[in-house]
């Protein structure tokens, strides 16, 4: 499966190596989970400010076929010209994400390639954001 999107190769975060990434695009994912974690927005007040309405970072954390995990994420600028719908090995996501819902993929072709894909590749803080992108590659 390509992991061509808009004739650039998707980014995986914190992967550099061009054959070690196009491995993780072609995994086959069993098994996600609706994650979320408090919004860090560089100050600690608008940080809680946001947080007290209910703004949350959130994103979805795939298991592959090989065991392998993965949060998918988007983010304004994250994956650079190559779209801003990125997945990063699971040490790099960081503290205070909580599951918000979990379900086996069953017998699902879809890759991670496929996921990116599907979190899109243009932000909108207010229209394709990444709490948009993650509740629709959840919703597959």
């Amino acid at each position: 499966m390509s992991s061509s999107f808009g004739g650039k190769v998707n980014r995986t975060q914190a992967v550099t190596d061009q054959a070690e990434m196009d491995r993780i695009h072609a995994l086959r994912i069993i098994k996600m989970e609706r994650v979320c974690r408090p919004l860090s927005v560089g100050s600690a007040v608008a940080s809680h400010l946001l947080s007290e309405v209910g703004g949350k970072h959130g994103g979805v954390k795939v298991t592959t076929s090989t065991g392998e995990q993965f949060p998918i994420h988007k983010g304004d600028k994250f994956g650079g010209e190559w779209g801003n719908t990125v997945a990063v090995p699971v040490a790099e996501m960081g503290t205070g994400w909580t599951t918000m819902a979990s379900k086996e993929m069953g017998n699902s072709q879809m890759t991670i390639s496929d996921a990116i894909r599907k979190g899109g590749e243009n932000y909108n803080l207010l229209f394709e954001n990444c709490n948009h992108a993650a509740d629709s590659l959840f919703r597959q």
